[in-house]
C-alpha cells in the first residue's frame, strides 16, 4: 500500500499471507489461509499527524477482506505510541502485550 499527498509518497505499508519471517520474533508465522500479518507501516515526516496511517490500514483490511482474509496480526512495540494510536484509530484491536 502506497499513500500519497498529491505527487509525493506520503507513506507505505504492506501485508503478506502465508508463512512470513518476523525478524523481531526470529521465526517464521505459519498464518491460516484466513489472516495476514502487517509488516513496515511507515509515514513520511512530512506527512505525519495527518491520518495517513489509520487510513492505509484501513484500506489494508478491507483488500483483506475481500480476499477472505479476516484476521490480521502485527508486532508492535510498546512505547510505539503513535503506531498504537494509528492501529487504535483502523479498528484494530490488542490481543496480547
Amino acid at each position: 500500500m502506497l499513500a500519497r499527498f498529491g505527487p509525493r509518497p506520503a507513506g507505505i505499508a504492506w501485508s503478506a499471507r502465508g508463512p512470513v519471517e518476523v525478524p523481531e520474533l526470529g521465526r517464521t508465522l505459519q498464518l491460516s489461509k484466513y489472516e495476514a500479518y502487517i509488516h513496515d507501516v511507515y509515514v513520511a515526516s512530512s506527512a505525519r499527524g495527518r491520518g495517513v496511517a489509520p487510513v492505509m490500514l484501513e484500506h489494508i483490511a478491507k483488500d483483506l477482506r475481500e480476499r477472505d482474509a479476516y484476521r490480521s496480526w502485527a508486532l508492535i512495540a510498546a512505547d510505539n505510541q503513535a503506531s498504537l494510536r494509528a492501529f487504535q484509530k483502523a479498528s484494530y484491536t490488542s490481543v496480547c502485550d
